[in-house]
């Protein structure tokens, strides 16, 4: 939960959805984003479909955690997104695993373009 600047250019790195990190097996690795859902989904809530999350860890969701991830193999995650006004904040705290990778490995508009 801890809050960084938006200047720190020590701590923060730009990842692309879609492309795994390559990660020591053992590392932990913090991907944090903020988003604003559709109006109807503020009032009514839904779900995130993470594709192909790599590593193992947990789901956080404007500070409280909401789903967990044991198997550090890459493996879709579905998190309860409840109905709240205004903008979000999305953190995943991932741990790589033996294959030593991270992150999100397939995004919806990667699939689309696969078909």
């Amino acid at each position: 939960l801890q809050i960084m600047s938006e200047a720190d250019m020590n701590t923060w790195s730009a990842v692309r959805p879609g492309a795994p990190q390559n990660t020591p097996s053992g590392q932990w690795v913090l991907y944090r984003a903020g988003f604003t859902p559709w109006k109807g989904l503020q009032s009514s809530g839904g779900v995130l479909k993470l594709r192909a999350l790599h590593g193992s860890g947990e789901v956080w969701l404007d500070g409280a955690k909401v789903a967990e991830k044991a198997d550090p193999a890459a493996g879709d995650l579905t998190v309860p997104l409840p109905a709240a006004p205004g903008p979000r904040e999305l953190t995943l705290l991932l741990r790589a695993g033996p294959a030593g990778r991270t992150g999100l490995g397939a995004t919806p508009a990667a699939e689309d373009a696969s078909r």
